[in-house]
């Protein structure tokens, strides 16, 4: 039997495994889902884009290192890179441009735990027809939990 992954309906997804919520006027958090920390296993480090850099939709910005190896991340959407969020992603102990976690402390990113919950970028952009190109809940489930 195979794992029912758990998919939001309050944003959008890519087909690269990341999601894209509205948090305010122009502003929208960016993040990996469920299925991606799933299968990426325990997570050790992030690299994130900094504050002030523009992101382009559907190019990479960031990187994810794991028990599976190094992953791209994949912007959902374009725009300024307004915040960050280093403090939500766990014990984090180099808040430089790679945030790993405690490995010590046996804690692992709350990107693991609460993938929906652990934004890593905040966007900005006033070009919200951008997110048609973005996969609904629905479809992104059915491709989830068909995969």
């Amino acid at each position: 039997m195979s794992k029912e992954y758990e998919v939001l309906e309050d944003r959008v997804y890519t087909e690269t495994h990341e999601w894209v919520k509205k948090v305010g006027e122009n502003r929208f958090h960016v993040g990996i889902t469920d299925y991606a920390q799933d299968n990426l296993k325990d997570i050790y480090a992030v690299e994130l884009a900094k504050i002030g850099e523009n992101v382009e939709q559907f190019n990479a910005w960031g990187q994810i290192e794991s028990e599976k190896g190094a992953s791209e991340l994949i912007s959902p959407i374009s725009g300024k890179v307004v915040a960050v969020n280093e403090g939500g992603l766990g014990d984090v102990f180099d808040t430089g441009e790679t945030a790993k976690t405690n490995i010590y402390g046996g804690d692992l990113f709350n990107i693991n735990k609460t993938p929906y919950e652990a934004w890593l970028i905040e966007v900005e952009t006033d070009d919200e027809d951008q997110l048609k190109d973005l996969v609904n809940p629905q479809d992104y489930k059915a491709k989830i939990n068909v995969d």
